[in-house]
């Protein structure tokens, strides 16, 4: 759990696991990767354009069967970014932001396949909303603002655990940038949303 409150160049865990994160790649200021401290949903929240990054290392916590992922997120345009992620590129688990098709969406990774639970609705850039992404090992699920959004019914089996970094606004690759603002993270290995 990530309250995002610190205003430094350190990220805490709040949840006593210690995966803390940096700003960039590391605990040096760098405005080229580093997000910008703004009002986050709740108190303080972080701002990410192009390069931004919130880095955390690769992260065995999740090496897990099941997934909850949470974030409130702020996007700025309806374009492909992930907001919270374990995806270099190759070695992947999941992503939550937004897919290609300019929609939320929440990818898990099962057997080496991406499945998509991706909502078929617009949404409002330039505001506040809650995803949570979910996988119970049979079903990828998504909720935008509390409402079920979509499903992926097709995988069966438990989640990719190749190692590849935890990051807020991009993939480890380098892909896929977050443009807005993200707060309050969560994830959990128990399916809280059935």
């Amino acid at each position: 759990r990530w309250d995002i409150e610190e205003k430094g160049q350190t990220v805490y865990d709040t949840s006593g696991n210690s995966n803390n994160g940096f700003l960039g790649v590391d605990t040096t200021v760098e405005p080229a990767d580093d997000p910008l401290w703004v009002n986050g949903k709740y108190g303080a929240g972080l701002d990410f354009v192009s390069a931004d990054k919130v880095t955390f290392g690769t992260v065995t916590t999740y090496d897990v069967s099941t997934i909850t992922v949470e974030a409130w997120v702020w996007a700025d345009a309806a374009s492909n970014g992930q907001a919270v992620t374990i995806d270099d590129g190759t070695d992947r688990r999941w992503n939550l932001g937004v897919g290609a098709s300019g929609n939320f969406r929440f990818a898990a990774f099962v057997a080496t396949v991406q499945e998509n639970a991706e909502s078929t609705t617009n949404f409002s850039t330039g505001a506040w909303h809650h995803l949570a992404g979910t996988y119970d090992g049979e079903t990828v699920k998504l909720y935008v603002d509390g409402v079920f959004t979509a499903q992926d019914t097709d995988p069966s089996g438990n989640l990719d655990t190749e190692p590849a970094d935890l990051r807020f606004g991009m993939r480890q690759s380098g892909t896929s940038d977050w443009d807005g603002k993200v707060d309050n993270v969560l994830t959990n290995s128990i399916d809280f949303w059935r």
